[in-house]
């Protein structure tokens, strides 16, 4: 049976110093205060010269954030992005499911402490050179995933549509096609002619 635990805010931060103590020790990073507008009770933030870890509890204690990032003028954020993506580039295998018996916030900090040092040190030492491929990563991601929704849809629509055909209702199909015509395959696009023809008669 698999264990779920979601921790107090007090849990939250004695596990977050525990894990990520490294962090102090290793790489001289100090335990700030997070200069974000609104503080999340479930967070912890970390520092060092301009260098920051924010590890962040999210989705009302069933999920966690750990962001990389550094600060500007008057400590505001001026780079901030998630250590997935360093992982995702870096070493993709470690984001493969686990699924241990227990499970939590806390259990994922252990998983994100070893994440953030296994793939994360020329970051962690200041060395922000390589931002751009982690962006130029984020980025891919992005396309990827807005080339996905966008096939869904058009699958999505193109069986509305053949329904709609079927249904000899032609004025439906030709709705849901004409925004999409450059789209369409050939078979679509009969479809669309005849949807057009038929509703003319």
């Amino acid at each position: 049976m698999v264990e779920y635990h979601v921790p107090s805010a007090k849990e939250f931060k004695e596990a977050g110093r525990r894990e990520f103590a490294f962090l102090q020790s290793d790489f001289e990073f100090k335990e700030s205060k997070a200069p974000f507008k609104y503080e999340n009770p479930y967070s912890i933030f970390f520092r060092h010269k301009n260098t920051f870890v924010y590890v962040e509890g999210l989705s009302y204690g069933f999920s966690l954030g750990v962001d990389i990032g550094t600060l500007g003028f008057f400590g505001k954020v001026k780079e901030r992005f998630s250590l997935g993506y360093v992982v995702g580039l870096r070493r993709p295998d470690l984001l493969e499911p686990r699924f241990p018996e227990k499970r939590g916030q806390i259990e994922e900090m252990k998983r994100a402490a070893f994440d953030l040092k296994e793939c994360a040190n020329d970051f962690l030492n200041g060395d922000f050179s390589a931002l751009h491929d982690v962006l130029r990563y984020y980025k891919k991601l992005q396309e990827k995933s807005h080339s996905e929704y966008e096939a869904a849809e058009q699958k999505r629509i193109g069986i509305q549509a053949s329904e709609a055909f079927h249904s000899i209702d032609y004025k439906k199909c030709i709705d849901l096609l004409s925004p999409i015509e450059k789209q369409l395959s050939k078979a679509q696009r009969i479809m669309l002619s005849q949807s057009r023809k038929r509703l003319h008669r």
